[in-house]
């Protein structure tokens, strides 16, 4: 509970969340738990009744355990726990990584969904919204609500993840620059703050001065009000799919890896953390670079509009 408190304190609302659920499963399994309780045996267990009575996943099961390890690496750190009862790693409890197949949209879906005629304000900017993301490079919402003005350099948005904020600390912040094509333009033109002052929110969303809870909630009802006009969009046009904000990330890159962009390229412009190494190696691509990758982003308006 220390960890999660020092994350509220900190502002990392949606990652204390995710400490807390993961905290109340372990909890629910086998009450409250010594460190010397956690053993290889009692995670292979964990790990089977959280799928076999539970019906979870493999993967709600590795993000538990993993916060899980997060507070075992710091009860070490402090010296609260021997490194010799460390449950993971090889020949002890291997984390599973599951199965999370996210299929990328067919360049004739997100035709039918920019050529649809909204019926309300709401779907319409619902629309804008996911088609900035998507040529954001699936830029999250998180993102987007905290984006202002002075974010804008000249053609592009630069900016630090806001995923990434806590993971990078200690080490080089995980910048984005993404160019900001006329649709985005667009977006920024009909939604945006009129006041164009550089600490000013460039979207109407969040205002100056909230606490970190009250910008998450307000930035969890925008991703709310995104989806929830999206499938009414998308049941209107027919779609068996339910398409999400999502679906703009995977959808975008994989675009870009279809037309031969780089790998390095694309592994940049998502921010994964996970790829510093590939990161700190490439000295980064430069403006005319990312300006000539974003065009192929527009290629699915080739199609004719189903309308």
């Amino acid at each position: 509970m220390t960890i999660i408190r020092s994350l509220l304190y900190q502002g990392g609302i949606g990652t204390a969340l995710t400490y807390q659920v993961s905290y109340f499963s372990i909890k629910k399994f086998r009450g409250n738990l010594k460190f010397c309780d956690i053993t290889p045996l009692m995670l292979r267990e964990f790990e089977g009744w959280m799928i076999d009575m539970k019906g979870q996943t493999k993967t709600t099961v590795g993000i538990h355990v993993r916060c899980l390890r997060a507070v075992m690496n710091e009860a070490i750190e402090r010296k609260i726990m021997n490194r010799d009862d460390y449950p993971f790693g090889r020949r002890r409890y291997r984390i599973p990584s599951g199965r999370n197949i996210k299929k990328a949209l067919a360049k004739s879906e997100i035709a039918k969904i920019y050529y649809a005629e909204v019926r309300d304000s709401s779907q319409e900017k619902a629309r804008d919204f996911w088609f900035f993301s998507f040529y954001g490079h699936g830029m999250n919402v998180k993102d987007i609500v905290q984006l202002k003005y002075k974010n804008i350099k000249s053609e592009f948005l630069v900016f630090e993840r806001a995923k990434t904020e806590f993971t990078a600390r200690g080490g080089e912040p995980i910048i984005i620059s993404c160019y900001i094509n006329q649709e985005m333009w667009n977006v920024i033109e009909k939604w945006g703050n009129k006041i164009k002052d550089p600490e000013n929110y460039i979207f109407p969303i969040l205002i100056p001065g909230l606490t970190s809870l009250r910008q998450y909630e307000l930035k969890d009802n925008f991703l709310h009000f995104i989806n929830k006009n999206m499938a009414k969009i998308c049941e209107q046009e027919g779609m068996t799919k339910k398409i999400k904000t999502m679906e703009t990330r995977h959808s975008a890159s994989t675009f870009m890896k279809n037309a031969g962009v780089s790998p390095h390229f694309i592994k940049e412009s998502l921010g994964h953390t996970s790829l510093k190494t590939t990161e700190n190696y490439l000295a980064g691509f430069e403006n005319e670079q990312i300006k000539e990758f974003s065009k192929i982003l527009d290629d699915f308006k080739k199609i004719d509009s189903p309308k």
